[in-house]
């Protein structure tokens, strides 16, 4: 079990709870069944938790290697037109229903 981050302190849980949860790890639990029930053995579990290991540090040195996208790419079909200005709540609809969505959304449903 590991951190969110390498700044997380983990100070929201004891190390009692850390514990408890490692015994009910599904990963841990469904290896040990696997050997328990003669389907792997240790070398190939191990061999296989070394490729997923490099698929990882691989997947990790690409994005490393990478550039940053531009803010407005990034932000390309997240946002409603109008972003970072607060749209102003619309006034309810005579006899109908009205919803109106987050403040940067600028959705709008009336029915």
């Amino acid at each position: 079990f590991r951190a969110h981050s390498m700044f997380d302190a983990q100070a929201y849980r004891t190390r009692e709870e850390v514990e408890q949860w490692r015994t009910r790890d599904p990963v841990t639990k469904m290896r040990q069944w696997l050997l328990d029930s003669h389907l792997a053995d240790e070398a190939t579990l191990t061999q296989a938790e070394a490729r997923v290991e490099a698929q990882v540090e691989e997947a990790v040195a690409f994005a490393e290697a990478g550039t940053l996208e531009p803010v407005e790419e990034v932000e390309r079909f997240v946002l409603g037109a109008g972003v970072g200005a607060r749209a102003a709540p619309a006034a309810p609809s005579e006899g109908g229903a009205h919803v109106a969505a987050g403040p940067t959304a600028n959705v709008e449903v009336v029915a």
